[in-house]
């Protein structure tokens, strides 16, 4: 019984390094599979080998797509979402250790409302002068 608890911390670590981006966090996931393949075996739960593999298909899926992300850059691009009643920024990955001193935190203080293109989300960024925001296409 001491096993399936083990396990059980293994992947709530896995998972919480994951959702926190680290790298480990997918192979920590990954492996916990693994060892919850063999002790279906041995304990003759052959139940939990289906759920190691989905759980493996989608860690593995995830990673890539964080992957993928990363090397296209996407994760680099600020989002703000113009509503009706207000507006919200997205920040990158990249910014979340340093979130609260992102200069583009001082930038949208300056935004009155939507662009023309009325309320939804756009990407945008800084101009040369890092103080004025500049509102791109729709993202």
């Amino acid at each position: 019984m001491i096993w399936s608890f083990a396990l059980a911390a293994i992947g709530v670590a896995g998972l919480a390094l994951a959702g926190s981006r680290k790298k480990i966090g997918w192979a920590i996931g990954v492996g916990a599979q693994a060892l919850w393949i063999t002790y279906a075996v041995a304990t003759h739960q052959y139940g939990f080998i289906i759920s190691a593999v989905a759980y493996a298909w989608v860690y593995g899926r995830n990673w890539l797509r964080w992957r993928r992300d990363e090397l296209t850059g996407e994760e680099q691009s600020h989002i703000i979402e113009f509503r009706d009643d207000g507006w919200t920024i997205m920040h990158p990955l990249s910014c979340r250790p340093n979130l609260f001193s992102c200069p583009m935190n001082r930038a949208i203080r300056n935004v009155d409302g939507p662009p023309p293109g009325g309320v939804g989300r756009y990407r945008c960024s800084l101009a040369g002068d890092d103080r004025t925001l500049v509102v791109g296409d729709r993202a």
